[in-house]
């Protein structure tokens, strides 16, 4: 994932504080950890750094975004998938709380745009439906 995208861990607030203009405080940037820039960084499976997708209310972002650190993550993938090895980005990705960016593969927390494009989901698979058919 390239520097300057937000994940569920850690984020480079040079380009978030650029892509959503007072989301944060004058010096917050200082104050936050810097991801490093040589790629050798484990940044997290998923996002919700392309910001909210009006489509959903702040109660379902919210509960999408607790249910990816719920310690019941695995009980529930098991009540779907009874014989399937528990990995969490095939967790996250069955029970229905990340969508995938069909044009950059970026994974998105269900609830919030993509933060590689800036598309919600709908108009992201909208636009590659489009772009695919003959």
């Amino acid at each position: 994932m390239p520097p300057g995208r937000a994940t569920g861990y850690m984020h480079d607030t040079r380009t978030l504080s650029a892509r959503l203009p007072g989301a944060y405080g004058p010096r917050m940037h200082e104050e936050l950890p810097r991801l490093p820039s040589d790629g050798a960084r484990d940044p997290g499976p998923w996002t919700t750094a392309g910001g909210p997708d009006l489509r959903y209310d702040d109660s379902a972002r919210e509960q999408h975004r607790a249910w990816l650190t719920d310690s019941r993550l695995v009980e529930r993938f098991r009540l779907l998938e009874p014989d399937a090895e528990p990995e969490y980005d095939r967790m996250i990705r069955a029970l229905g709380l990340v969508w995938e960016c069909p044009d950059d593969a970026t994974v998105n927390v269900v609830g919030y745009r993509c933060a590689g494009c800036g598309s919600s989901r709908e108009v992201a698979a909208l636009a590659a439906r489009c772009r695919d058919a003959p």
